[in-house]
């Protein structure tokens, strides 16, 4: 079971100001995120908040590290937010340096263990305060991350590149967005990956025995706290020492709306060049994978940024149906057939992704979409290296839709799999479809609800 990690993203690039996480704050945050990392015996022993707030090895810890690594001023103002964060979001007050005193004197700290990103696993309980090495402390900042904002689409996009090569994604996989440290107070949302790609080939990259990347690693292992890059020359520079390694960038859509999403819009729209200097924490991964590379025949039904849940399906189908993949631990797609039935409001959005993240699956055989708009009044058709497509304007018929999709399924042998992620409407027309459907026996359909929410 993969546990819960709290990631800090420090968003690079210039932002508004009032809105950010203050440079001051940085140095404790990265701390006391890096201790999500290691366990500790005492009590309490459970619970992100009360663990980070209350016990005694823990608490003495984030002390330790921030007098080694923090500035005063940097250690004063951090603490005092991590203290209102405790209070606030965890219901407890943060327990007071002056009673662990006796760990924090400059021998006991000089005689605390020092402990490597990874070498501490968090299923051996620490009896004893740690104290992160070096390497550690900076490894938090070694991720570059960026949010933009189109006003075409209406959709705010959120890109994360790790610093760590081989993040291994699922489909499925959604976190809960926060911004803390906001005159609002502290809020939360989840949003599921939406996408994520690589600066090099996936499909060319060196696999190892198990059919996965080398050197990878478990998402859930890494954190993710970026620096700030306080100019476009840092930013390149960064983003050029990655180029070429088998680091994934997770995107999310986040689709604005009012309160917190509405603000990260504004804060884009201020911006130079519409990119947010801001700070996001992301609790997860949550949520799991289902098998729909077991399906000969698989429908997938979304309604705007649940447009989320199927491209990493189809991204999965790609890798799953490549002819050099040879994995013993993954199986590969018995997939045949693939249709995306996708209704959004804006057709700019439409247009982004069929240029981008749905752009190799346009050319393959074994795939088709149908793309709706129901917000705009442009039709049009793009095509894109001889790729045509054709976005029509209303919503599809998903009755007729599904029983047609059924009873080809039936006829050929083929198992169907539907996967629906949009509005309630959309979801509730596509599930009494589906009844009718095996009403009318068509026995062998599994269906699929995502959660939609942004």
């Amino acid at each position: 079971m993969r546990f819960l990690a709290w990631l800090g993203l420090f968003l690079s690039a210039r932002g508004v100001q009032g809105e950010s996480l203050a440079k001051d704050e940085l140095c404790v945050t990265v701390i006391f995120s890096a201790y999500n990392y290691i366990s500790f015996q005492g009590d309490p022993t459970k619970g992100m908040w009360d663990t980070r707030c209350r016990n005694p090895y823990k608490v003495t810890s984030i002390y330790a590290s921030s007098e080694i690594y923090c500035r005063d001023e940097e250690r004063v103002v951090g603490l005092a937010q991590l203290a209102k964060l405790c209070r606030e979001v965890g219901n407890g007050e943060l327990l007071p340096r002056d009673a662990v005193a006796e760990n924090l004197t400059e021998k006991a700290i000089r005689n605390m263990r020092v402990a490597d990103y990874q070498e501490l696993s968090r299923a051996d309980f620490q009896d004893t305060p740690v104290l992160l090495s070096s390497a550690y402390f900076h490894r938090m900042f070694n991720t570059l991350s960026r949010m933009t904002y189109d006003e075409a689409a209406d959709v705010i996009r959120l890109e994360i590149t790790p610093g760590i090569p081989g993040l291994q994604v699922r489909p499925g996989d959604y976190y809960f967005l926060y911004q803390p440290f906001r005159f609002t107070g502290w809020e939360n949302h989840p949003f599921t990956v939406g996408a994520w790609s690589y600066d090099v080939d996936p499909l060319g990259m060196s696999l190892n025995s198990s059919g996965k990347p080398r050197n990878s690693l478990d998402n859930t292992q890494l954190p993710l706290l970026s620096e700030s890059y306080p100019d476009r020359e840092s930013w390149d520079a960064r983003k050029a020492q990655i180029q070429g390694s088998s680091t994934p960038r997770l995107i999310f859509w986040i689709r604005p709306y009012d309160g917190w999403t509405r603000r990260l819009r504004r804060q884009c729209l201020r911006a130079p060049n519409q990119a947010v200097h801001t700070t996001i924490l992301l609790e997860g991964p949550y949520g799991h994978s289902y098998p729909l590379w077991r399906y000969e025949s698989v429908l997938m039904i979304v309604g705007g940024t649940g447009i989320a849940a199927a491209v990493p399906y189809l991204q999965d189908h790609l890798q799953r149906s490549a002819n050099h993949w040879s994995s013993t631990s993954e199986e590969k797609s018995r997939t045949r057939d693939v249709e995306l039935v996708w209704t959004t409001r804006r057709s700019a959005f439409l247009r982004d992704l069929a240029d981008r993240e749905l752009h190799p699956m346009l050319s393959r055989e074994d795939f088709r979409a149908s793309f709706y708009a129901t917000g705009s009044s442009d039709r049009f058709r793009q095509d894109f290296n001889d790729l045509g497509y054709t976005v029509q304007m209303g919503r599809p018929d998903l009755q007729s839709l599904i029983l047609s999709r059924a009873s080809k399924a039936s006829a050929a042998g083929m198992k169907l799999a539907i996967l629906v992620c949009g509005p309630a409407g959309m979801a509730d027309e596509a599930r009494a479809a589906t009844h009718l459907s095996m009403k009318q026996g068509y026995q062998d359909i599994k269906y699929v609800q995502e959660s939609f929410t942004w």
